[in-house]
């Protein structure tokens, strides 16, 4: 996961990059007309493709955790061999230390449904990255650049720094996990 998120942050600091060297290029050839002056190039494409295909990556990734959680999810509701008040560490069956299977599943869909906003959030910013310089509210050419450069710093920061995963309970389930399937001691 880290690796595609890290590659597609590198591909978004690319877009970032070209596209505001673009917004440069067009606002400094003033005999141009709007229309003639270029708005996307070879490299933005190129750059755009890397970020479509991390996310890519990053959407099978996803896919894969809610596959795995809903399986969890069937698994507790076929575990009617042990009643609630029963201790799972008596049971001669149990699959986890001190867990009941129901448990695994929340904590799988909780870690599932934080990726899947995650990646909602991730796929605006696919698809609106190359094309920020299409805002029209200001005619002040230095306030749209300005305008420009903020929402993709903006875009670069979410995709970076995650909103919707919360780290913590990402690492405490994660762990508690691997404890009781006996991974870790």
């Amino acid at each position: 996961m880290v690796k595609f998120n890290n590659s597609g942050l590198s591909a978004l600091s690319e877009v970032s990059n070209i596209k505001l060297s673009l917004f440069v290029l067009n606002t400094s050839n003033d005999d141009q007309s709007d229309k003639d002056k270029p708005r996307y190039s070879d490299e933005l494409e190129e750059a755009c493709k890397k970020l479509v295909s991390s996310f890519s990556e990053l959407e099978k990734i996803s896919g894969k955790l809610e596959m795995i959680s809903l399986k969890l999810h069937n698994l507790s509701s076929l575990d009617v061999s042990n009643s609630d008040d029963s201790d799972v560490s008596k049971c001669e069956d149990a699959v986890f230390r001190t867990w009941r299977i129901s448990q695994f599943a929340d904590n799988a869909a909780e870690i599932s449904n934080m990726y899947k906003k995650e990646l909602l959030c991730k796929r605006c910013i696919v698809e609106n990255a190359a094309h920020v310089d299409l805002i029209k509210d200001e005619d002040d050419v230095t306030l749209l650049s300005e305008k420009c450069r903020d929402i993709l710093t903006t875009y670069s920061s979410c995709w970076l720094h995650q909103p919707f995963i919360n780290e913590c309970i990402e690492i405490l389930h994660l762990e508690g996990m691997l404890f009781e399937s006996g991974h870790i001691s």
